[in-house]
């Protein structure tokens, strides 16, 4: 029989260490509202490390009691050495002036039930002072004063947009009336050294009767030639002397080619050094002979496309109406923005 008094007292203790090492709190802070403020209701759990507890379940928006909604709850868990605490937070509003009554709310720890107690939560209506709180008649229209600072911005659109505008009909007219704007920027084909050689021979031609200086003609034939055969036959021409830039003739080209030239090389060295002068068909002959020998040793060039050269001289008006179409774009777009802006404005 003492075995079994032994035996119960052992299990109280053990029961009454165990609720020892549980501790379960809970309060309302404020316990005084207004209708649709907000109060919180916690309830902590003290308990050992590792201990799984369970709180009353509540959704967002839920009603713990009729009236009393519970707006959200928030969970946190402290760790002290072997000890735990975890809070459960309910934050709570009620719509109605009254006095709302918190049941016990039962808290799981470790399969065993604790219940909390009961707290009163005081929801006041908004106090309203009907001695001051007199209706007063409605205010006027409030005009807002002209600012031009909201107006500068939209006339300077204007102004641009207008500009582009402008812009744009003179491009269009000139492309219109095809005037002479293109001309300075088509593309103009460059010569070749045969046509340039040829060029400068006739430039020479024609004003022949006024060298009266027969070296600085014939200094000049010497240059000419000696351009077009270093491209002819890729040497340094102008570096050589006469007697090289012969053996080179001699060596390249065929006898009826050279004609005269190889005179006209010797006879140039002499009026350049020897002060030697020549008549006046000499030197028309030595122009003759020049050009007989470009004429020979001309180089057959490939034609140029002339669909290409013509894309080269429209590609200017092209880009002109590109520019037009751009350009009327941007100003439609900025009028739209301007117009859109001013009406705002003008309802405010």
């Amino acid at each position: 029989m003492r075995k079994y008094i032994v035996i119960i007292i052992l299990l109280i203790n053990a029961v009454k260490v165990s609720h020892a090492q549980v501790q379960v709190t809970a309060q309302v802070d404020p316990t005084d509202i207004l209708i649709g403020g907000r109060a919180h209701f916690s309830i902590v759990v003290n308990v050992p490390k590792g201990e799984t507890v369970s709180f009353p379940m509540y959704k967002n928006n839920e009603e713990m009691i009729p009236g009393l909604e519970v707006l959200s709850v928030k969970r946190d868990t402290m760790i002290n050495g072997n000890r735990m605490k975890v809070r459960e937070i309910y934050t709570l509003t009620g719509w109605d002036e009254k006095k709302y009554l918190i049941p016990v709310q039962k808290v799981l720890v470790g399969g065993n039930i604790h219940y909390t107690h009961r707290f009163v939560l005081n929801v006041r209506a908004i106090p309203i002072d009907v001695k001051r709180n007199v209706a007063k008649a409605p205010d006027d229209i409030f005009q807002l004063p002209f600012a031009w600072g909201e107006w500068i911005p939209i006339l300077f659109l204007s102004l641009l947009a207008f500009s582009f505008l402008g812009i744009s009909l003179y491009l269009y007219n000139q492309l219109r009336n095809k005037n002479k704007i293109w001309s300075s920027v088509h593309f103009k084909k460059p010569l070749t050294p045969y046509e340039k050689v040829l060029h400068d021979i006739g430039s020479i031609r024609a004003n022949i009767d006024s060298y009266r200086d027969q070296k600085v003609y014939y200094s000049e034939l010497t240059d000419i030639l000696k351009k077009y055969i270093s491209w002819r036959f890729g040497v340094n021409g102008l570096e050589m002397t006469s007697t090289e830039i012969i053996g080179i003739l001699k060596s390249r080209c065929e006898e009826d080619s050279l004609g005269d030239l190889i005179d006209l090389l010797y006879t140039i060295d002499l009026v350049k050094f020897a002060k030697f002068s020549t008549g006046e068909n000499d030197k028309l002959l030595f122009l003759d002979s020049i050009t007989h020998f470009v004429h020979k040793t001309q180089i057959t060039e490939p034609n140029v496309d002339k669909k290409q050269e013509h894309t080269k001289i429209d590609s200017p008006r092209s880009l002109v109406k590109l520019s037009i179409a751009v350009l009327i774009s941007i100003s439609v777009a900025l009028l739209i923005y301007v117009v859109a802006e001013s009406y705002i404005l003008l309802n405010l």
